[in-house]
Parts: C-alpha cells; structure tokens; sequence
C-alpha cells in the first residue's frame, strides 16, 4: 500500500486500484453508484474514492464519535510525520499533504470538531452543501444482523476468496450488479432472465446498499450449497 497523492492542492484520496467502470447514474442515486457527479464543475468523484476518505476519517476518529477532535487530529499529524520520515513504515492508503491535513486542524479550532460531511467540503470544494451531504450519507455504516456461521472450512472459504478476485474486476472491494451477473452466467443461473437476476442480486445484497461485500458474497455461495 504504497499510492499516495502527491499533489499539495485539495486533492481526492487515491488507491492503486484499476479504475473502475464509468458511472451511468448521479450523485443523487447516491447509494447504489459508483460516482458522484458534481453539478458545478462536472467533475466525477468514484465511489471508490469517498469509500476510502470514509475509511480515513474513521481511523481519525479513534474514539469513536463520529466527529474528530482537536486531540485525535493532532495525534494524528505527529504520527503522519512519523511515517513520512520512515521508510519502513507502511504508509497510508489515504495521504493527504500536511497542508490539507492543516486545513482539518484549522477547521477544528475554529469549529471544535470535524464532521465527515466537512471533510468531504475540504477534499471536494466543488461540491454543493447538499451534493456533500448525498456523499457522507451514502457512506453511513448499514447495521444488519450477522449471518449464522455455515458449516465450511478454512480451505473452502480460501477458494471461495480466489474467486472473488478473479469476479471483483475492478477491485473494488464489492460486486456491482454487472459483475454479480458475470457470476451468475458463469454458474448458468439467470440465463436469459434478468427478472431472476435482479431478484438473486436483492437477495445476496442483505444490507441493500446496492453492492455486494465479501461476507455476504460467502454467506450466499455456501447458503445455496449447502440449501
């Protein structure tokens, strides 16, 4: 985990990933695209990218509030100078330069605490008030019930995850809907229906967040197995 955006202006967080197919929807179906589309400067913001600020603001964020203080901020920036003078160190999937990371501090001297939503206006200063808000609520964690544990191994689960990488073709993390019909045509399931390919995909999609994780992914392959 090496990629880190070198540019010292407000810049989106990157990941060395390969990008991912071009969006067909707006900010405003917010939950099930892969982009944002700012209105103002016509940009597109990847999905991908607002995952990982999310993911980066949650590390910030140390005690779990829901807000980032003055203390975790600072805390932060020293561990970031650390890391910058240390090889060795993993560095960050998310990097920001200190001069955004002082943009945070001085948003939360001013302000006390540093919203997600904010951190999104500070990367993203194109964005509108309600285009950020679309952004931050799309990221809200989805609180579900954990599946039952299946009767599979070890090795079973490991065979299950090399598929996953070969079927994750963008290496998002998640299955889309084309992606999870590319499964289904592999597994001869759905041929020629795209009525049961929707209505599998609902079923797999157990948070409805639009996508399909890894652990749902499992749950559903050994669920149909062992059905």
């Amino acid at each position: 985990m090496t990629s880190r955006t070198s540019q010292a202006s407000r810049t989106s967080p990157s990941k060395s990933r390969p990008e991912p197919r071009s969006s067909r929807v707006s900010a405003h179906t917010s939950r099930t695209s892969r982009s944002f589309k700012l209105t103002k400067s016509g940009e597109t913001v990847p999905h991908k990218d607002v995952r990982h600020l999310r993911d980066y603001f949650d590390d910030l964020d140390t005690d779990q509030s829901g807000t980032v203080d003055l203390d975790e901020m600072t805390a932060h920036m020293m561990k970031t100078m650390v890391h910058d003078a240390t090889p060795s160190v993993d560095q960050r999937d998310v990097y920001f330069p200190p001069s955004i990371l002082g943009v945070f501090k001085q948003h939360i001297e001013e302000r006390e605490e540093l919203h997600f939503e904010d951190m999104i206006k500070i990367v993203y200063p194109k964005a509108t008030n309600k285009e950020a808000s679309l952004m931050a609520k799309a990221m809200e964690p989805v609180k579900v019930a954990t599946p039952p544990k299946l009767g599979y191994d070890k090795e079973e689960e490991l065979d299950v995850e090399k598929m996953w990488v070969i079927w994750d073709k963008d290496a998002s993390g998640e299955l889309d809907a084309r992606e999870f019909k590319d499964v289904l045509m592999d597994l001869g399931v759905g041929e020629d229906n795209p009525e049961e390919v929707a209505e599998v995909y609902r079923q797999v999609d157990t948070d409805g967040s639009g996508f399909i994780s890894i652990d749902e992914f499992k749950h559903w392959w050994f669920s149909k197995r062992f059905s």
